[in-house]
């Protein structure tokens, strides 16, 4: 997984946000959350690699579910009729 690098000044923020009224634990308590949710973040390039694993895992069981059902087709065929 990539790193996500975002620069984030938590004690400017936290300042920014008693300035505008919030008490220095409401500060403190919105300034964790944001930063904890930016420790969460992926980037494009994690999501492809995503979609290229569930890809391949898509392609592999629909590859098993046709050599399954030409196997079935061709028991099926030697049957006696």
């Amino acid at each position: 997984m990539a790193t996500v690098t975002v620069t984030f000044d938590t004690l400017q923020a936290a300042q920014d946000l008693i300035d505008a009224g919030f008490s220095e634990k409401q500060a403190k308590a919105a300034v964790r959350v944001i930063s904890d949710a930016q420790a969460r973040l992926v980037t494009k390039e994690d999501l492809n690699i995503a979609i290229q694993g569930l890809l391949i895992k898509q392609s592999v069981v629909v590859a098993t579910m046709l050599g399954l059902t030409v196997a079935v087709l061709g028991f099926l065929i030697r049957l006696p009729h």
